[in-house]
């Protein structure tokens, strides 16, 4: 067996599809890169094919990466999806299960160990649509998360610059005292006012205005080689290791899901994720 692919190497390689890809409005301001918007077309495109080819659940949201309209979609004819070999199938769920911490402890994870589909989110703290989506939408997860239904664990991905990366850093400086959700959630009301600057000072504001303790620890940990070191991993593996390039991104169970969405499809796809964990 040669090497092994990043989950968008895998669904890439299987089919091609002409789509429109979602108008993206109202997030922060980045860097144009045109190269990285025809990358997330192909991406969103294969997925589209691939949804049928493995069964695999996908709905398209918006996504922080991209901040032009796209055009809409050419009348050129499909290429038909090729289906996937079952050596390709195992790698998906290799890697897909490879992205499960599944501790007890974990500080950042939500629900049972045991429990039959974990959602693993990647977000970037500086993104519109995550805060919309951390804001609105997560809450509501409570209900499938305290039923023992889903086991949620968060993922930094801080895609957005460095101002980013540092508040992924406060994130697990947070976490490092059991404070992770109270300062995520923090960071997202405090980025949906509109004039958020992550700073070191802000971000140690803002751990105490969350409620965190020690907050000499917090300013140790801030900057900590552990710190910066467990979040450049997180970083290398969500765009090196899986080939995300946006965020919000989701695995619900086996489902690849780029972009944010209401609570009512993330039920959805639970739903199917669950049955084809039991027909198998």
């Amino acid at each position: 067996m040669g090497e092994e692919n990043t989950l968008e190497e895998l669904l890439t390689s299987t089919a091609t599809e002409n789509v429109a890809i979602p108008e993206i409005t109202n997030i922060p301001k980045t860097t144009s890169n045109k190269k990285l918007i025809l990358i997330l077309s192909i991406i969103i495109a294969t997925l589209l094919a691939v949804t049928i080819t493995l069964g695999i659940t996908l709905i398209t949201g918006k996504n922080s990466n991209v901040n032009t309209p796209t055009p809409a979609a050419t009348t050129e004819p499909k290429q038909k999806p090729t289906q996937p070999t079952k050596e390709q199938q195992a790698q998906i769920k290799k890697i897909i299960d490879a992205q499960h911490r599944l501790d007890a402890k974990d500080p950042r994870a939500l629900g049972k160990v045991n429990a039959p589909i974990v959602i693993e989110a990647y977000t970037d703290f500086r993104c519109g649509h995550c805060a919309k989506y951390a804001l609105e939408v997560e809450p509501k997860l409570k209900e499938l998360i305290d039923n023992g239904t889903v086991r949620y664990e968060y993922n930094n991905l801080p895609v957005l610059g460095a101002e980013s990366v540092l508040a992924a850093q406060a994130s697990q400086a947070a976490a490092n005292q059991n404070m992770f959700w109270e300062y995520h959630r923090a960071l997202y009301e405090n980025f949906a006012t509109g004039n958020a600057e992550y700073t070191e000072a802000s971000l140690i504001a803002l751990a105490k205005k969350a409620g965190i303790k020690n907050i000499e620890k917090f300013k140790t940990d801030l900057n900590s080689e552990n710190t910066v070191n467990a979040i450049k991993k997180e970083l290398e593996n969500g765009v090196s290791g899986l080939g995300f390039q946006g965020t919000p991104t989701f695995l619900i169970g086996y489902a690849y899901v780029p972009g944010v969405m209401e609570y009512e499809q993330i039920k959805e796809i639970v739903k199917t994720e669950l049955k084809k964990k039991k027909d198998k």
